[in-house]
């Protein structure tokens, strides 16, 4: 069978990068498309594969609602437009994905549509209400809900990144950090983000004077690496990660913590077993990092108006003794309670094959 996959985020790649090797194992055909976002383009050049960028230079969006709605809606008719015509041609059997026009091509080819999400509707409305309606089947964990569309979910006992972070399918690599640190010094990271997507309306992250005030409590206990998808003063810019950004897992899995604004990131280090704090808009709104954070003690979480809470809780980690113990201990007990998520898609994938 052909089956079409969209990725819209440099975290879909990863979230189904084994599960299209596992299906292409048993026999399926693959096609991936991509829009531009992020690092997500030069993560498939670095590994070689093949894909269709629909959208290579998505709208310029700024940090207010007018430039996000509009933009979000011209680059939506852009994309729809565009993979109507590609699937008329390529004619694929099932399309999947966190992205709302597979689900609107699915249903005017009527060919099937599975969207996947992992965040709740409460904080994506303008992602459900023009995806929901028109896709054929819903997938998200169970924690989240989905609001309108809840008793339609297709659920599952785990969480979009144990598709390629659990250690069935990662190992991190020790020589990727010793190219970056020689010295095997502690170190930590630091991740920015533009908070420029749709659901971030309003939302404020770590400014650089934020950072600034970061780096001056780490630097006494390590090194200090920044991740950052916007343009970083002079002051912050030598601090900058270089690095091939497939590799980022791995420096993440060997750092003393993450302390960012990314909640995806955020994700990935707790199930890394890596503390995390996430400076965040969202807090007490996204299923996932709450239990993460409340059941599993993985993560923390403090609200973007509150930076005196952030460093103070900075300081409460960096005092935790046998921190990194307790971490691992915590990320046991999270993944013995979680399924094989790749497992789940690819079984989820070909059922959904049989039922055309």
């Amino acid at each position: 069978m052909h089956i079409l996959f969209f990725l819209s985020h440099p975290a879909h790649y990863y979230f189904f990068k084994n599960v299209i090797q596992t299906l292409e194992c048993r026999g399926h055909s693959t096609t991936i498309v991509i829009k531009k976002k992020d690092i997500l383009e030069e993560l498939l050049i670095n590994e070689g594969k093949q894909y269709t960028n629909i959208q290579p230079q998505p709208r310029e969006r700024k940090n207010n609602k007018f430039s996000i709605v509009l933009s979000s809606l011209l680059d939506l008719a852009e994309r729809d437009f565009q993979l109507f015509r590609l699937v008329r041609k390529q004619k694929p059997e099932l399309m999947i994905g966190s992205e709302t026009s597979i689900a609107h091509v699915g249903k005017l080819l009527h060919i099937p549509s599975i969207v996947t999400t992992e965040d709740d509707f409460s904080v994506q409305k303008e992602f459900c209400y023009p995806t929901f309606p028109f896709a054929t089947k819903l997938v998200a964990p169970n924690i989240c809900d989905l609001g309108p569309w809840e008793k339609e979910k297709v659920g599952y006992n785990g969480y979009q990144k144990l598709s390629y972070l659990h250690h069935d399918y990662f190992e991190p690599d020790a020589d990727v950090v010793k190219n970056l640190n020689p010295d095997e010094s502690p170190y930590f990271l630091l991740r920015f983000v533009k908070l420029t997507a749709h659901h971030d309306l309003g939302a404020k992250g770590i400014t650089q004077e934020i950072a600034k005030r970061i780096i001056n409590l780490l630097e006494p206990h390590g090194k200090v690496f920044i991740s950052s998808e916007s343009t970083l003063d002079a002051e912050l810019e030598k601090y900058r990660l270089q690095l091939n950004p497939n590799n980022i897992h791995h420096v993440l899995a060997h750092a003393e913590m993450l302390i960012g604004d990314s909640q995806s990131m955020a994700v990935e280090a707790s199930i890394l077993g890596v503390p995390s704090i996430r400076f965040s808009h969202f807090i007490g709104n996204i299923s996932v990092l709450e239990e993460l954070e409340h059941k599993y003690q993985l993560t923390f979480g403090v609200p973007s108006d509150q930076p005196d809470q952030l460093i103070e809780q900075i300081k409460k980690i960096l005092n935790m003794t046998d921190r990194r113990s307790k971490w691992k201990q915590k990320r046991e007990k999270m993944l013995s309670d979680k399924i094989d998520v790749t497992q789940f898609l690819v079984n989820l994938i070909e059922e959904s094959l049989l039922q055309k």
